[in-house]
């Protein structure tokens, strides 16, 4: 299954679009129409595949979409590299030395001031 994913606006909007239930989003029959989205000055756009939200630790403990929101939230005004790193920390953190169980995919877009727009990607396996 895969997670909703999520818009926010850190001090007051959160919006959420999610696929059906065990479809791909690989499978282009199952998309939406695109949309276009305006990012304020501060706003961060986090793309994250569910081998992140699914990863489990050696407990069989699910890191879940509570704890990537925590961790976004602790790093709201860090830069686009920094969130990107803190989240893979805590991932690697969550899975105690294991390697995820699936892939484990983040993209994370921040606008900065008079609409320069910082990237950082991550990937790892």
């Amino acid at each position: 299954q895969h997670t909703a994913s999520s818009l926010k606006r850190w001090a007051s909007v959160c919006r959420r679009c999610s696929p059906k239930p065990g479809r791909s989003l690989s499978n282009t029959a199952t998309l939406r129409p695109a949309r276009t989205i305006e990012l304020a000055p501060g706003d961060a756009l986090v793309l994250v595949t569910d081998g992140v939200f699914e990863a489990t630790d050696p407990a069989g403990v699910v890191y879940g979409v509570g704890r990537v929101e925590s961790v976004l939230c602790a790093h709201a005004a860090a830069s686009a590299a920094q969130i990107g790193r803190a989240l893979l920390a805590d991932l690697d953190r969550h899975l105690r030395g294991r390697p995820a169980q699936d892939d484990v995919t983040l993209v994370v877009v921040r606008r900065r001031d008079r609409g320069c727009i910082e990237r950082s990607g991550s990937r790892s396996s």
